[in-house]
């Protein structure tokens, strides 16, 4: 569906107005908004492995951003972004991490995500309340209520034993007896104090692409304020998170070429910053991630020692 949306916006729009806004495009502010881009990485690293850390596993830093790096290349290539059981994968193979604990370490690192994207998007969608109207404003809705309830299911004791306890009987032969269970204690038991450094990272990591949302708009000729590049960048992100495209594309352009009249600019500059946002941002992640792919295959069918499911290694 996103692809064909998109095909739609362009046409709305106009190819030969498209091209034209890109001919006037700064490609070295672009090349230095796509740097940004190992700093954002690095804090998802850090905070993954912070998470891991307080459960009492060490992984090597190096094999982190592997196994990040390849999870999100097939999350951001698959509606959904599934890619994310990788991480538990390499975990379980390279670190000993039982599958329970690595699925709560990186659900809870999903969640980091989640919220701190709802509550700039919460922001962004007060900021945008009197131009977005109709099965868009319903859809940010939704998307922003989705990632506030959701994780819910899982953090309030007796709702996911009822409601996962079935799905995860299909399950129970790899993740093995009481898995659930300790599943569950895991990621409830990240529930501290220290979560507030996720969380930390978490909105660095954000602040940094809202800083290259701002600067996209300077390249493009069609500079937005930094409030207004937090806003946009919030609500197509969370927008993105509906299985409905892959990594938000067409969804994006379409909220983009709506909102960039409200902000002074042509709709067609709207759209040509939505592409640029994924080509510099999403793309750039896929192509190291299917680097990282080639280099370290994810151990799938690995001939790695399995360990035993409630051990492993201890830093």
């Amino acid at each position: 569906m996103g692809p064909a949306l998109l095909a739609v916006v362009v046409w709305r729009v106009g190819p030969s107005r498209l091209l034209e806004a890109l001919t006037n495009t700064d490609w070295r502010t672009l090349l230095w908004v796509s740097s940004l881009n190992v700093l954002v990485l690095h804090l998802k690293v850090v905070r993954w492995r912070d998470l891991l850390r307080q459960r009492g596993y060490h992984y090597a830093l190096g094999r982190a951003y592997v196994a990040v790096l390849t999870s999100v290349y097939l999350g951001m290539v698959t509606p959904g972004r599934i890619g994310d059981v990788l991480r538990v994968q390499y975990a379980r193979r390279e670190a000993g991490v039982p599958y329970s604990d690595g699925l709560a370490v990186t659900v809870m690192d999903r969640f980091c995500d989640m919220y701190v994207l709802a509550g700039f998007a919460a922001v962004g969608a007060a900021h945008f309340a009197s131009a977005i109207h109709g099965g868009l404003a319903q859809a940010m809705v939704v998307s922003i209520g989705l990632a506030v309830a959701g994780p819910l299911v899982f953090l309030i004791p007796g709702v996911a034993e009822a409601a996962l306890g079935r799905v995860y009987r299909r399950f129970e032969a790899r993740l093995g007896a009481g898995g659930l269970d300790r599943f569950l204690a895991c990621l409830r038991g990240l529930l501290t104090p220290r979560i507030a450094y996720g969380l930390a990272l978490t909105v660095g990591a954000y602040l940094l692409i809202y800083v290259q949302g701002y600067y996209i708009g300077i390249a493009i000729d069609a500079p937005i304020g930094f409030i207004d590049s937090s806003s946009v960048l919030s609500i197509t992100s969370l927008l993105g998170l509906l299985p409905i495209s892959i990594s938000g594309l067409g969804v994006r352009e379409l909220f983009l070429a709506v909102t960039f009249p409200v902000l002074g600019h042509p709709a067609n500059q709207g759209v040509l910053f939505g592409l640029l946002v994924f080509v510099l941002t999403y793309m750039t992640y896929v192509l190291a991630g299917f680097i990282a792919w080639q280099i370290s295959p994810p151990p799938l069918e690995g001939k790695a020692e399995r360990a035993d499911p409630y051990t492993a290694v201890r830093k």
